[in-house]
């Protein structure tokens, strides 16, 4: 039963309305119906993209949004990329977790810790074109790098 006829089911008892088939209300009931049936069917498939596994174009889509990946990358490397971003942590202001985050990118590096003057060597081994410009790339790496930390890149 869709949302027309529910609505319609529900408003007849009361009486306070010409429910006819020719009434002005009965075609605002219609319109409006046809509305909630679209609402529930996108509603309906929000399950299918709870998870990364199970997404469809729409999630495919959102997920390329959220994260701002482009639209050439495949739907297993967006699931790749998405897993990986998903998987970070507060907590990731390691090396192995930076590592972690910059790979969620696409990028793959190489660290080089610099302790003295507070400086990160990052030598770009890989790139899977996931942002447009270098800027973008160094400003995505600096997200992943402790707020103290000043990188030095290496193209």
């Amino acid at each position: 039963m869709g949302a027309y006829e529910r609505m319609r089911q529900a408003l007849s008892p009361l009486g306070l309305y010409r429910l006819d088939g020719t009434s002005m209300v009965e075609t605002k009931l219609r319109l409006i119906g046809s509305y909630m049936d679209i609402l529930e069917t996108h509603i309906g498939k929000l399950p299918n993209n709870y998870f990364v596994e199970n997404m469809d174009t729409t999630g495919l889509k959102a997920y390329r949004t959220l994260y701002c990946l482009p639209s050439g990358l495949s739907k297993a490397r967006v699931a790749e990329l998405v897993k990986k971003r998903m998987a970070i942590t507060n907590r990731d202001f390691t090396k192995e977790g930076v590592l972690r985050c910059i790979e969620s990118g696409g990028l793959t590096v190489e660290l080089t810790e610099r302790p003295a003057s507070g400086e990160v060597e990052i030598k770009i081994k890989t790139d899977l074109k996931t942002f447009g410009t270098q800027k973008e790339k160094e400003d995505f790496i600096r997200s992943c790098l402790p707020c103290h930390v000043k990188p030095v890149f290496i193209w």
